[in-house]
C-alpha cells in the first residue's frame, strides 16, 4: 500500500472537541471516518441519545448504524484486527463498550438507541411529537413519489377557471400564456409543486413576497458577479491594449451611425470597472470581441463592420493588424470567451412592466395551490417528504419563538454528524440552524459533516452544492468549522486515480463559483498500486444506430468474465433508454445480469396487454385496445383474421364486430374457435361493469381469458404490482381515474430479472452512487441528454433569495430575464453533468471501460455531439480517443427468443384450469379446522385479548409505514391512541393502566430488540395479517397469518404471543409453547405452500414482552 497523504488529518477528525467539515473525495473511507468518529463520541457521552447521526438515503443509514453495531460486536474480540484503519475502529469500541458498562446502556441489546436515520425519517419523527403544532394532525402515510397527488392538486386547481375569483383568474391568465393548453397547465402546476420547497420556505415561512425592487436589485448583483468575473480573466497585456483598438472601431462606427451598439467605446482609455452601470460597455467589448455564435472572432472577421475598414492609411492598416493580432491571441483562452459570452447575453436588470404584473398574479396563486396540495395530502391520507420537512420546520418555531420540542432538542443533542452533506437544500440548512441555534462557542457541543462537492448530482431534488461551499467557509449560525481535506484514494487501483486526476482537473472549473454551481476539482491520491494494466479502455464506436456499441459491451462482458469469474460488473447509463440495444445483447448471449429499475413496467408485454384489455372494458370505441387483445397470446387471432373481422367496417365498434355472426363465419376455423372463446368470457364480463368493483371485474376476466398461462414468474410480480395498484386507485370503478392510473404506472419499474447469481448489475449512473464494482462499463457517452420542458416560472436560487422570471406567451420570444436565468441553470446543469461523469468513473477498482461514438464534420474530423457526455469529456479525450475500429464481436450464443415472425399463443382448445382442491383432513397434507387447530387451553382473559388484538394491529401499523418510522420516541405520542384501541375493543376501564403500561412495553421491546426489528422490516414478499381461506366441504374457514416474509430464500411464517409469562422456568414455558403452537404454524406452512411456495419453510413464535423468537423445527 503506498503512503496515506492524509494520516494526520484523519486523526484530527477524531477530535470529539471540535466541529469540523469533512471533504471526501470518491473512494476516500469517509463512511469509515464517521463510524469512528461515532465510536470515539460513545466513550464520552452519558446517552447514547445524545448523538445524532444523519443522512440521506435509507440505505447509507442502514450501512452506518450495521457497521456501527458491527463494529461494537467486534470489539467484544480480545483480539485486534490486523488492519490499521481495521485497529484503530477495534480500539474505539473497545472505548465505547466501556462506556456502554459503565452507563449500563446494554447497546449490542437495544441497538434502537443508536440515532441514525436518515433526514426524511428524522423530521417525521418530529412532526409525529407534535401533530397539532406541525399541522400534520394524524398519521398520514408518506407517498414517496407523490405524483399522484400532486396531479390532483393540479386538476383541481385548473377547476379555479370557472369561478369569478382572483384565483380563477390568474389561471385564465397562465391558460393564455399556454395557448390554452389544459395539459401544459397541469404539468407545470406540478412542476411548482415539485419546486415548492423553494417558494415555499422563501414566500411563506420567511414571509418575503418578492418586490419589483428587490428582484432587481437581486438581477444587478449576479450580473455585476459575471462582470467580475469576466474582468478577472482579463490578462494585463490585453487589459492595456484592448482600450485603444476598441476606441478606433467604435469612432469609426459612431461616425456613421451614432446608435451603434458598439459606438459607447468610442472614449474608453483603460477597460470600464466591472460595476452593473458599465454594462453596455461590457457588452461592447464582448460583441468586439465575439461573433453571433458567441466564438472570437478570426482575423478575416476584422472589417469595417465592428469599424475596421480597409483603407490605406497607415493608421488604419496599423490598427486593423494589430487588432487581428489580438483575436488571433485570445483563440484558445476559452475561460474568456464562455465569460465575454455571458456578458454579451447578459439582460437589463430592470423588468418590462407586463412580465412584472402576470409574475405578481402568478405569486398570489401560489398560497391557493399550497391550500389545494395540503387538501388532497388530507382527502387521501397521504403526504410527502417535503411537507413533512415544511411541518418539522413548524414544529420547532424559531430563534425568538422557540417551541417546546426544540428547547428539549437542544439540551438532548450534543454531537450531530450529517453524511452526504453535497447534497443539501435550504430546507435541510434552515433545520441544522434550528437545530444548533443555541448552541455556543466551546460548550462542548459539535457539528460534523461530511461530503464530497464534486459528487453533487441530485439537484432535481434541490440540493445545491453552493451551499456545502457557503458552509465550508462560514459555518452555520453561530457553530463554526474546521475544514479537512481527506485525499487518499482505498477503493481504486493506481492507473484509474491518476486517469481521473487527469481528466477531471481539466473538464472540472479551475476555481470555485458558487453563483454557477462550479466547483474546482480536488485530486487524490492512489493507497492502492496498479492491478490490472490499463486503469481505463476506450472503445470508439462508428456508428450510434446499429449494435456496435451493444456488441463491444457483451464481447468486453466476456472476456472480464472469462479472465475474473468471481469479479463484480457494473454497467452504468445516463438515462434508461441507452440500453435498448444492450440488453437484447446480453440477453442473446446468456448473460445473466440484474437491472434495478430499467424497464418501465409498461414496457413489458404482459402490462401491455393488460392495459388494452382495461382500456376496451372500459371504451368499447377503442378499435386500438380491442384489436390488441384479440392478438394477445390468450387470443392469439392471426392478422388475417384481423383483417377480415374489420376491413368491412371501420367505424363500428370491435366488440359489435365480434357479434355478427356474418363476420365471425368469415374467419378461419382457428380464428372462430378463439374469437368465440374470448366472446364468452367478456359478455358477462361487460354486463358486471356496472355493478361490481372494476379491479375485480379486470383481474376475474384476465385469469379467464388465461393470462396466468402467457408469463414467465417475473411477469408474476408485474402482473401483482399492477393489480395492487388497480384496486389501490380503481376502487371506485370511476373511469375517470384511468389517467391518473397510467400516470403512476409510467413511474413503476418491472421486477428485474435475474438469477441469484448474476454478478452483472445494470443501473443509471444516479443509483451507482455510493458503491463500487470491480469492473464498471459505461456505454452511451455520445449520446445527448434530453432538454427539459419550460416551466411556469423559472427558479434560480441567489444567497439567501430567489430571483423568478414567468414563461411568455405561447409562440413569443422569451424576456431577456428568463432567458438569462434558464442559462445559468443551463450552466448548473452542465456543471452537474460533468460530476455525474466523476460518480460514475469512480465506482471502478480495477478497471473503467469508456463507450461512446463521434460524429463526422464536414471537413473529415470527427468530434462528440454538443451536450453529450463525451463532449465534456472530449477537452482530455481527444487526443487519445482515436478512431472507431471494427469490434470483436461477442461469442455467438443462440438466442433463446423466438423470432420475430412467431407469436406466442394459448392453444385453441385451451381451458382455465380449475381452482385447488378443497382442502380436507387426512390428506396427504393434513391441515385441519380451525376450531381444532386452537390450542388445547387459553390462558388469556378479556384483558389479554384486547390487548393482543390492538397490539396486532400496531406491528401491522409499523410493517405498512416502516420502522424508519417508528422508534422509541414516538412511543410517547402512541399512549392516548392506544388506549382508546383498547377501550374500542371492550377493554373494562378498571384494566386500562395495566393494559396500556403492558402495550408501550411490548412496543418498545419490539423496536429494541434485533430480532423483533428483523421481522417488522422490509423483506421481499412480505405480509402482515395475511388473509388465506380454506376449504373444507361447503365451510370456508378464513386463516390470518400475523407475518410472512422471504429472507435469504427462506419464507419465514411469525406467530405473535403477547402475553408473558411470570412464573419461574422461562425455557420449560417455551418449551411447551413450541408444542402447544406446533400444529397451528405447521397448518399454516402448510396452507402457504398450497398457494405455490415453494421454498423452504420456517416457522416461529416471537414474544415482544420476553424480546424472545423461538423457532419451531
Amino acid at each position: 500500500m503506498n503512503e496515506i497523504r492524509d494520516a494526520e488529518a484523519r486523526q484530527e477528525a477524531l477530535d470529539t472537541s471540535q466541529s469540523f467539515v469533512v471533504q471526501a473525495p470518491a473512494g476516500s473511507g469517509k463512511t469509515e471516518l464517521l463510524i469512528q468518529r461515532f465510536l470515539k463520541l460513545l466513550a464520552h457521552v452519558e446517552k447514547p441519545e445524545h448523538i445524532l447521526a444523519m443522512t440521506f438515503t435509507r440505505k447509507a443509514a442502514g450501512e452506518m448504524k450495521a457497521r456501527i453495531v458491527q463494529a461494537l460486536d467486534d470489539a467484544v474480540q480480545d483480539q485486534p484486527p490486523e488492519a490499521p484503519h481495521k485497529h484503530l475502529t477495534w480500539e474505539l469500541g473497545r472505548d465505547a463498550l466501556a462506556q456502554d458498562r459503565r452507563q449500563n446502556w446494554r447497546l449490542l441489546e437495544n441497538p434502537a438507541r443508536l440515532k441514525v436515520q436518515t433526514i426524511d425519517s428524522f423530521c417525521t419523527s418530529l412532526t409525529q411529537q407534535t401533530p397539532l403544532l406541525s399541522g400534520i394532525g394524524s398519521a398520514l402515510g408518506i407517498d414517496e413519489n407523490a405524483i399522484e397527488l400532486y396531479r390532483e392538486t393540479a386538476h383541481q386547481v385548473l377547476d379555479l377557471v370557472e369561478q369569478d375569483t382572483k384565483p380563477g383568474e390568474v389561471v385564465r391568465r397562465i391558460l393564455q400564456r399556454l395557448n390554452n393548453s389544459k395539459e401544459s397547465f397541469l404539468e407545470r402546476i406540478v412542476q411548482l409543486l415539485r419546486k415548492r420547497d423553494l417558494w415555499m420556505i422563501q414566500f411563506f415561512e420567511k414571509s418575503d413576497t418578492p418586490r419589483r425592487e428587490n428582484q432587481e436589485q437581486i438581477l444587478s448583483a449576479l450580473v455585476q458577479s459575471r462582470l467580475e468575473n469576466c474582468a478577472h480573466h482579463f490578462t494585463s497585456p490585453l487589459a492595456q491594449n484592448l482600450p485603444s483598438f476598441a476606441a478606433y472601431g467604435a469612432g469609426n462606427l459612431h461616425n456613421e451611425n451614432p446608435e451603434h451598439p458598439l459606438a459607447c467605446l468610442r472614449d474608453i482609455t483603460v477597460l470600464p470597472q466591472p460595476k452593473i452601470e458599465q454594462l453596455n460597455q461590457w457588452q461592447g467589448i464582448a460583441n468586439l470581441l465575439l461573433t453571433k455564435g458567441f466564438d472570437f472572432r478570426k482575423p478575416g472577421g476584422v472589417n469595417k463592420k465592428i469599424g475596421f475598414p480597409s483603407t490605406n492609411s497607415h493608421e488604419a492598416i496599423a490598427m486593423k493588424e494589430g487588432f487581428k493580432e489580438l483575436v488571433e491571441s485570445l483563440s484558445s483562452n476559452n475561460a474568456l470567451r464562455q465569460a465575454l459570452a455571458e456578458i454579451a447575453q447578459a439582460p437589463d436588470p430592470r423588468s418590462n412592466d407586463e412580465d412584472w404584473g402576470f409574475l405578481e398574479a402568478l405569486l398570489t396563486l401560489l398560497p391557493e395551490i399550497a391550500r389545494t396540495l395540503r387538501g388532497v395530502f388530507s382527502a387521501k391520507e397521504k403526504t410527502d417528504f417535503s411537507e413533512i420537512a415544511l411541518s418539522a420546520r413548524k414544529a420547532l418555531g424559531h430563534e425568538m419563538a422557540p417551541t417546546d420540542l426544540l428547547l428539549k432538542l437542544d439540551m438532548q443533542l450534543q454531537h450531530i454528524l450529517v453524511d452526504e452533506f453535497q447534497d443539501t437544500s435550504y430546507k435541510q440548512i434552515d433545520l441544522l440552524k434550528l437545530l444548533t441555534e443555541g448552541w455556543e462557542p466551546q460548550d462542548g457541543r459539535t457539528l460534523f459533516i461530511v461530503g464530497d462537492p464534486m459528487q453533487s448530482i441530485y439537484r432535481f431534488r434541490d440540493a445545491l452544492v453552493e451551499l456545502f461551499i457557503k458552509i465550508r467557509e462560514e459555518g452555520i449560525g453561530s457553530v463554526r468549522l474546521k475544514k479537512i481535506q481527506l485525499l487518499t484514494n482505498f477503493r481504486s487501483q493506481k492507473g484509474i486515480v491518476d486517469w481521473v486526476n487527469g481528466c477531471f482537473s481539466t473538464i472540472l472549473p479551475k476555481e470555485d463559483d458558487p453563483n454557477r454551481g462550479a466547483i474546482a476539482y480536488t485530486r487524490s491520491y492512489a493507497a492502492l498500486a496498479d492491478t490490472l494494466e490499463p486503469g481505463v479502455v476506450l472503445h470508439p464506436i462508428d456508428d450510434a444506430q446499429s449494435t456496435e456499441e451493444a456488441d463491444q459491451v457483451v464481447a468486453t462482458i466476456q472476456k472480464i468474465q472469462s479472465e475474473n469469474t468471481k469479479s463484480s460488473v457494473a454497467i452504468l447509463v445516463r438515462g434508461r433508454t441507452h440500453l435498448k440495444k444492450i440488453i437484447p445483447g446480453l440477453q442473446k448471449a446468456a448473460i445473466k445480469f440484474r437491472a434495478e429499475e430499467i424497464d418501465p413496467l409498461t414496457s413489458r408485454p404482459v402490462i401491455l396487454d393488460l392495459l388494452a384489455l382495461m382500456r376496451s372494458l372500459l371504451f368499447p370505441m377503442d378499435r386500438v385496445s380491442w384489436l390488441s387483445i384479440l392478438r394477445a397470446p390468450w387470443c392469439g387471432l392471426s392478422l388475417k383474421d384481423l383483417h377480415r373481422l374489420c376491413v368491412a367496417d371501420k367505424t363500428s365498434s370491435v366488440w359489435s364486430l365480434l357479434n355478427r355472426s356474418s363476420l365471425l363465419s368469415q374467419l378461419s376455423a382457428d380464428g372462430k374457435r378463439r374469437a368465440g372463446r374470448l366472446v364468452a368470457i367478456l359478455t358477462p364480463a361487460l354486463d358486471a361493469l356496472h355493478h361490481n368493483n372494476f379491479g375485480e371485474v379486470l383481474e376475474g376476466c384476465w385469469l379467464e381469458l388465461g393470462g396466468p398461462a402467457c408469463m414467465d414468474e417475473h411477469s408474476r410480480q408485474d402482473t401483482q404490482v399492477f393489480f395492487d395498484k388497480i384496486f389501490e386507485i380503481l376502487e371506485s370503478g370511476e373511469i375517470e381515474t384511468l389517467h391518473h392510473f397510467e400516470d403512476i404506472l409510467e413511474h413503476l419499474y418491472a421486477h428485474p430479472s435475474a438469477s441469484e447469481d448474476a454478478t452483472i448489475q445494470i443501473m443509471t449512473m444516479h443509483k451507482a452512487k455510493g458503491l463500487e464494482f470491480d469492473f464498471v462499463l459505461i456505454p452511451g457517452l455520445g449520446k445527448k441528454s434530453k432538454s427539459n420542458e419550460k416551466q411556469l416560472i423559472i427558479w434560480l436560487p441567489h444567497e439567501e433569495d430567489l430571483l423568478l422570471a414567468p414563461i411568455s406567451d405561447s409562440g413569443d420570444e422569451d424576456s431577456p430575464i428568463y432567458k438569462f436565468l434558464a442559462r445559468m441553470n443551463k450552466d448548473r446543469e452542465n456543471f452537474e453533468s460533468r460530476r455525474l461523469l466523476y460518480v460514475s468513473a469512480t465506482r471502478a477498482k480495477n478497471q473503467l471501460h469508456l463507450f461512446g461514438h463521434t460524429v463526422a464534420n464536414s471537413d473529415g474530423t470527427r468530434r462528440p455531439q454538443t451536450g453529450s457526455h463525451l463532449d465534456h469529456l472530449w477537452p482530455y479525450l481527444e487526443t487519445s480517443w482515436g478512431s472507431p475500429s471494427p469490434s470483436e464481436p461477442p461469442t455467438d450464443i443462440e438466442s433463446p427468443v423466438n423470432p420475430t415472425h412467431q407469436i406466442r399463443r394459448l392453444p385453441v382448445n385451451f381451458k382455465t384450469p380449475p381452482p385447488p382442491p378443497a382442502i380436507k383432513t387426512g390428506t396427504a397434507i393434513d391441515l385441519s379446522l380451525e376450531e381444532e387447530l386452537k390450542p388445547p387451553y387459553e390462558w388469556a382473559g378479556n384483558k389479554a385479548r384486547c390487548l393482543g388484538i390492538v397490539l396486532h394491529r400496531y406491528f401491522q401499523k409499523i410493517t405498512q409505514q416502516g420502522l424508519e418510522q417508528w422508534d422509541v420516541n414516538r412511543l410517547n405520542d402512541v399512549g392516548p391512541a392506544f388506549q382508546t384501541a383498547l377501550l374500542a375493543e371492550g377493554l373494562a376501564p378498571t384494566d386500562l393502566d395495566e393494559a396500556l403500561a403492558d402495550g408501550m412495553t411490548a412496543l418498545r421491546n419490539i423496536l429494541e430488540d434485533n430480532q423483533g426489528r428483523n421481522i417488522l422490516g422490509r423483506h421481499e414478499d412480505d405480509h402482515s395479517e395475511y388473509a388465506l381461506t380454506q376449504v373444507d366441504g361447503n365451510r370456508f374457514v378464513n386463516k390470518i397469518i400475523d407475518r410472512t416474509y422471504v429472507e435469504d430464500g427462506v419464507r419465514w411464517i411469525i406467530d405473535y404471543k403477547t402475553g408473558k409469562h411470570e412464573g419461574g422456568n422461562l425455557e420449560r414455558f417455551f418449551r411447551e409453547e413450541k408444542e402447544r403452537y406446533r400444529p397451528q404454524l405447521e397448518g399454516y406452512a402448510n396452507l402457504i405452500r398450497l398457494t405455490g411456495e415453494t421454498r423452504p419453510i420456517k416457522k416461529a413464535l416471537y414474544y415482544p414482552m420476553h424480546q424472545r423468537q423461538v423457532e419451531i423445527d
